[in-house]
């Protein structure tokens, strides 16, 4: 089978889509798939522009229907582009014979496969992953017009949670008539793999994510501070750069933390398992998460974590059996969590001996492959694995 993935991101690009798309695409690779990646760019033909991992990387400038800045321009510009962009697009469909494609985390600008799709019976389906459905109402109207034409016009579509899936049926005029939940999974090796070497003394907590209000690093500063004097040899750790950098270096000298929180930037996937490993346990704020796939690395490890009760975390996080639920942006309660935690570490040991079997019998990325392939097969015209219904891919 020749698959396409169209994403957003893609190595260099270090970020949770990036790095579960290349975890996925080796799985399907080893199940005798052909992979080949298209990123935007800003060439006017696809150009290869190198591989990872013995998957070749394409860009191109696939450009958006409109620009919020000017709507009668931009239209005019692609009514000019649009023609020969959908030729190109099907001379490299045609040309690797590509079977099928999946558009990962829809923007807009990919409503050129709706078309392909009218015209030419191009198969493809959509794998949406958490922000760009739950802040799809607050885009521009053009960005929610291609999204939703993307969509609509797929022959399938996947959730990375349950959760998800709902937010798409409340966001999206129309679903494809095929829709599966698959739940991102995980190398089970990833623990023995690359070494990474930090020098942390002393035990700490961690939390690892980019540094964006929508995965609320700044909650887990705040709730750190109410602690401080009741651990004072308790470090924070936090794994992740972004926007919010300035101003979390900035609370954290307010809060009085510039000795105990430890802000480590970005960091390769393969580096970060000794930081879990010596890790208390770990703790994901977010307020929002399409999946949340760090919880699945902290159970992994053996750890247990504690977590916003968002998006698909509940789904295979359960309070008081495998970590902690807490509301999102209650800073009181992540407080009280983490006394809780650094109070009982036999609770912490239980709760990731629960997580770490959870993950083994149900998360893996072999279980995620297959799933994937039944779609793909029920796409292709498999009646069999086609009839498939939208329950969660996962027995939990």
């Amino acid at each position: 089978m020749n698959i396409l993935m169209i994403t957003p991101w893609y190595r260099p690009t270090i970020g949770g889509v990036a790095l579960y798309l290349e975890k996925l695409n080796k799985t399907l690779k080893d199940r005798g798939n052909n992979i080949k990646v298209l990123i935007p760019g800003e060439q006017d033909d696809i150009t290869r522009s190198g591989s990872y991992d013995d998957v070749e990387i394409f860009s191109y400038n696939m450009r958006s229907l409109f620009s919020p800045k000017s709507y009668i321009k931009s239209l005019a510009a692609f009514i000019v582009y649009a023609g020969p962009a959908i030729l190109k697009l099907r001379k490299f469909i045609r040309e690797n014979k590509i079977d099928i494609t999946f558009i990962n985390y829809p923007s807009g600008y990919e409503f050129y496969f709706a078309i392909l799709r009218r015209l030419f019976s191009t198969k493809y389906a959509v794998i949406i992953h958490g922000s760009e459905i739950n802040l799809l109402p607050e885009e521009p109207w053009s960005t929610r017009f291609g999204v939703n034409m993307t969509i609509k016009a797929a022959d399938g579509l996947v959730a990375v949670s349950a959760n998800l899936l709902n937010r798409a049926q409340e966001n999206l005029k129309k679903l494809p008539r095929l829709t599966r939940v698959i739940y991102m999974g995980i190398d089970k090796n990833w623990k023995d793999g690359k070494r990474g070497s930090y020098n942390i003394d002393g035990r700490y907590i961690l939390t690892l994510a980019w540094a964006t209000p929508v995965k609320g690093p700044d909650v887990v500063i705040r709730a750190f501070a109410k602690i401080k004097d009741k651990s004072p040899d308790i470090k924070l750790v936090m794994v992740g750069s972004g926007p919010m950098e300035d101003e979390l270096r900035s609370l954290i000298a307010e809060l009085s933390l510039s000795e105990r929180v430890i802000r480590l930037g970005t960091l390769e996937s393969d580096t970060l398992p000794p930081l879990f490993e010596k890790s208390l346990f770990g703790v994901i704020p977010s307020r929002q998460e399409g999946f949340g796939v760090v919880a699945l690395e902290f159970q992994l490890m053996k750890k247990a974590v504690i977590a916003s009760e968002v998006g698909g975390i509940p789904e295979f996080v359960t309070d008081n059996y495998n970590g902690i639920l807490v509301q999102p942006d209650n800073i009181e309660m992540l407080a009280d969590k983490l006394t809780l935690l650094l109070e009982n570490p036999e609770l912490c040991q239980k709760m990731g001996e629960s997580g770490y079997q959870r993950v083994i019998n149900s998360f893996t990325l072999e279980k995620t492959g297959e799933d994937y392939c039944d779609i793909i097969y029920g796409i292709l015209g498999n009646k069999e694995q086609g009839q498939k219904d939208t329950k969660p891919s996962a027995n939990i």
